[in-house]
């Protein structure tokens, strides 16, 4: 593994933990989809898949994030400034990972 897959996993690790320690409710259907696409992220980043793969599951995370932002407060399962906060980090990332060269 290269240092950059290796450090991008340890971002995605950091950021599927954080993540998952701000859901209200992890039991929630989009949270479990949240989760598990961060984790399949964090596992392409160890296998050293490409980036635009990675991108596009960090992608999912980003319009599941943005739609959580519409739920009633009966549906929500993650508070909206939180949610936002990880779309903004998300979209961090996702700018590194397309200015390298093996993008």
């Amino acid at each position: 593994m290269d240092d950059y897959h290796r450090n991008l996993e340890r971002q995605l690790q950091d950021l599927r933990f954080k993540v998952h320690d701000s859901f209200d409710n992890i039991n929630h259907p989009t949270a479990r989809l949240i989760s598990n696409e961060l984790k399949n992220a964090e596992d392409a980043a160890q296998g050293n898949q490409n980036l635009r793969s990675i991108e596009d599951r960090l992608k999912v995370v980003q319009r599941q994030l943005q739609q959580s932002q519409q739920l009633n407060s009966q549906e929500r399962f993650i508070n909206p400034d939180h949610s936002d906060q990880f779309y903004h980090h998300l979209e961090n990332m996702r700018m590194d990972m397309r200015r390298q060269p093996h993008y």
